[in-house]
This record gives structure tokens, C-alpha cells and sequence, in this order.
């Protein structure tokens, strides 16, 4: 189960998955906010510094969700975790992402299809909780 206090931002231009994914993130104890567009969805960022994570869709108007992610890491200063999903090129997504990601040590991870929803939960939770994995030590194991 999610920390509670963990805000995500929800961004896809489809309403009808944007309400089902929203409540799935709500029901998985995610606090969480939804945006249909890139604008909406950089103006909602700028009003809520806390956002812990970005669940983005490849398939957004007027922009692709990956350049939705450079521009929030640009201009709103992001620094929390992503997933992207619905990439038609899931490799180049990775490799633009990840060229990204390093410079700005962002955890990320993308999806092909967002209709598992537990593989989509389970991407969320790895990615804004990689230290608990990465600080693990051999008494840990």
C-alpha cells in the first residue's frame, strides 16, 4: 500500500480513462489530481509544488506526453517521479527519458498499455520508492 501522503498527478487526454485511472489511484490510496492536457496539466504543477509523481499518457493534444515531461522538468522545475504509458515507441521513449531523468535524477518507467492496472500500480510504487530498495544493506538480504 502507497504512503498516503503520496500526491500524483494524473495527465490523459481520454476522460473516460482519466476518471477510471484516477479512481484506481484514489482507491490505491494515492492522493491524486487529473489533468486533460499539457497546460492544464503544467499550471496544475505549478499550483501544487508537493506532486510526488506524474502519471503520464504518450497520447496528448497539441503535445506528446514525453515532451510534457521535459516541459514540466524545465519550466515548473519537477523533480518527482514518472511513469508514461501508451507509448506507441517504447524504447526511444525510454532512451529520451532516461537522457533526462539522469541529469535530473529522476526515477521513471514506461509502459506500452495502461489497461493492467496492477502493473501500472506496481510501476508507480517502483518508481517513487526506489531508495527503500537502493538502501538496503546485505543484513537487510
Amino acid at each position: 500500500m502507497p504512503d498516503l501522503a503520496a500526491l500524483i498527478l494524473l495527465i490523459d487526454a481520454d476522460d473516460d480513462r482519466r476518471r477510471s485511472l484516477g479512481a484506481l489511484l484514489k482507491e490505491s490510496g494515492y492522493a491524486t489530481l487529473t489533468a486533460g492536457d499539457a497546460q492544464e496539466a503544467l499550471e496544475t504543477l505549478a499550483e501544487h509544488p508537493g506532486v510526488e509523481g506524474l502519471v503520464v499518457s504518450w497520447h496528448l493534444p497539441e503535445v506528446n506526453g514525453l515532451k510534457l515531461i521535459r516541459q514540466a522538468m524545465k519550466g515548473t522545475r519537477y523533480e518527482g517521479a514518472v511513469v508514461l504509458y501508451d507509448c506507441p515507441k517504447p524504447q526511444f521513449a525510454e532512451e529520451k527519458l532516461g537522457e533526462w531523468a539522469e541529469d535530473r535524477g529522476l526515477d521513471y518507467l514506461v509502459l506500452e498499455d495502461p489497461s493492467d492496472e496492477a502493473e501500472l500500480l506496481e510501476a508507480l510504487e517502483d518508481v517513487l520508492s526506489p531508495d527503500v530498495v537502493d538502501s538496503l544493506t546485505e543484513e537487510d538480504l
